[in-house]
């Protein structure tokens, strides 16, 4: 049990220091199914699944196979372009109308031909 409290002890404190010295430490947080990931053992690949300790891509050469890419092996991460969302419609309202338009007291502009 001492051993394996060291280990921990070792690659907290080794992970503190890549950060500190700005190395980026990839995480779950960064990725996002359909986002692509340059694996160290090169290519770009797909993300299929995010993992707590590493990501599922698809296999480079079996159609329906996958692989599992730990984080220490990705060098480069590109986020899926993601849909630009539109202002929420609300169905079935109608738009708002001005009142003097609906009883019929507002004056058009008179045109002179």
């Amino acid at each position: 049990m001492t051993q394996r409290a060291a280990r921990i002890d070792y690659w907290t404190r080794y992970v503190a220091e890549q950060e500190a010295a700005e190395v980026k430490v990839w995480r779950p947080e960064d990725f996002h199914p359909g986002d692509e990931v340059k694996a160290a053992f090169g290519g770009w690949h797909r993300v299929l699944r995010v993992n707590t300790r590493s990501l599922t891509i698809p296999h480079w050469d079996l159609e329906g196979e996958t692989w599992r890419l730990t984080y220490d092996k990705v060098l480069d991460h590109r986020p899926r372009p993601r849909a630009r969302t539109r202002p929420r419609q609300t169905a079935g309202r109608w738009p708002v109308i001005s009142a003097t338009v609906m009883t019929g007291t507002a004056t058009a502009p008179r045109r002179s031909w």
